[in-house]
């Protein structure tokens, strides 16, 4: 009866995008009342879209009173259908249903929490060949948060993914980026910072391992100290670490000449940074560069 349901849920979903749609215009056009009704029969009927809208209508109080109550139950109704659906198509063997069936799982999402029913579907997704659960298995084993932390399995997982030629090409870089922090660091294999180089490098279009192998440069850790090469590595990849670095070598003129206009570009580009620590030590930074040349900031800030 279940797959059945199932069944009839998917056919459903599909049909009803169009009246689903109908409901957000009249939304749009301020006709609460009757988007609503249209989403109240949808989601009755089983529409997760409708259900997760609906849920909206009771958390805003718009068109109806204002239930927070009821708003979780419908957010818990729709992620409960959206788990049915999910479990049924990976049930039948589709490897990204199985790596999604992990979060439903790992999250306690529409399904009673559980790690060890969340790693079996992970691994089952692996072992169908899916790279991108591989990779996640990995970093699982890596942070030790749902597992015991096992950097030897994460470190050979990681290893086939990087010396792989085919698939996507980000989950390949990233896997060298780890396998160079697991050499740099020594975590589950003899620390190697020429083999942490190595694994950097092949990995460029990674973000850690830009920020990690310029790092390294930049300071000498294991490696010749080389403003240079820390310069040309930072400037692979944008990240707001890389940008305070080139900020602070414009800055000083390390490994290039002295420029206080790029500083302030570099700084500025990552003042409004989300990490509150990075953006107090940039604020910092711009407050002594504009102090001292108030040419450059003025009118800029």
């Amino acid at each position: 009866m279940r797959n059945l349901f199932l069944i009839f849920l998917l056919i459903f979903t599909l049909s009803s995008c169009a009246t689903n749609q109908v409901a957000v215009s009249k939304y749009e056009s301020g006709n609460y009342e009757d988007s609503f009704k249209i989403l109240k029969e949808l989601a009755n009927k089983g529409d997760v879209r409708a259900q997760r809208n609906l849920a909206i209508f009771y958390y805003n109080g718009k068109g109806v009173k204002q239930d927070f109550s009821e708003a979780l139950k419908w957010f818990n109704k729709a992620d409960n259908t959206e788990y049915l659906i999910v479990k049924e198509k990976a049930g039948k063997g589709n490897v990204v249903a199985q790596y999604e069936l992990y979060f439903f799982y790992k999250d306690g999402k529409g399904v009673k929490q559980d790690n060890v029913e969340a790693i079996k579907w992970l691994e089952k997704s692996v072992e169908d060949g899916y790279l991108k659960a591989k990779e996640l298995l990995g970093e699982v084993y890596f942070e030790g948060k749902i597992v015991k932390q096992n950097y030897e399995k994460a470190f050979k997982i990681f290893e086939d993914i990087a010396n792989r030629y085919i698939g996507e090409k980000y989950i390949i870089s990233n896997s060298r980026s780890k396998i160079g922090e697991m050499y740099q660091k020594g975590l589950g294999v003899k620390q190697d910072y020429i083999k942490a180089v190595y694994w950097y490098e092949k990995s460029d279009i990674s973000i850690e391992s830009s920020q990690n192998l310029g790092d390294m440069y930049y300071y000498g850790t294991g490696v010749k100290q080389d403003y240079k090469k820390a310069i040309e590595t930072y400037k692979k990849v944008d990240s707001c670490h890389n940008y305070y670095n080139l900020g602070i070598m414009y800055y000083k003129g390390e490994g290039t000449k002295v420029d206080k206009e790029k500083s302030y570009k570099y700084w500025t580009s990552c003042a409004k940074s989300s990490n509150k620590e990075m953006a107090k030590n940039i604020k910092e930074k711009l407050d002594i560069l504009c102090k001292e040349n108030q040419e450059i900031c003025i009118n800029k800030r």
